[in-house]
């Protein structure tokens, strides 16, 4: 966490308008990850920054973005607000997403006699 912080200082010293934030939590604990998120929330109300934040973990995107954009083998598969994206997802690749990481928090409720699958995000 001591390096993610460190970084972050060096880079909002030159008081940037954008920063791009590639993995800013990987391998970090949960408190640490924690810490650094809200950081970065802090850092974007009090700087007026755009962020891009740059991770492959859905649950992290829906804590910190506003508006997502996810890729899928180096394109654009869909964009818009976190809600718009997570909830009602129109890719099969952005619903398997949902899909597994409801599945990996325990929020998913599956009806075993269809393939409908309900989530804390939506159903799918």
């Amino acid at each position: 966490g001591e390096r993610q912080r460190v970084a972050l200082a060096r880079a909002i010293i030159w008081e940037p308008s954008v920063l791009l934030l590639d993995e800013p939590t990987h391998s970090l604990d949960y408190t640490l990850r924690k810490t650094v998120l809200e950081t970065l929330q802090e850092l974007n109300r009090q700087l007026n920054l755009t962020l891009i934040h740059i991770t492959h973990d859905p649950v992290e995107a829906r804590q910190v973005a506003r508006t997502v954009g996810i890729l899928n083998n180096g394109r654009l598969v869909e964009s818009g607000t976190k809600e718009q994206v997570f909830m009602n997802p129109r890719s099969d690749f952005v619903k398997n997403i949902c899909r597994e990481s409801a599945a990996e928090d325990g929020n998913r409720i599956s009806d075993e006699e269809s393939s409908h699958s309900s989530t804390k995000l939506g159903s799918l």
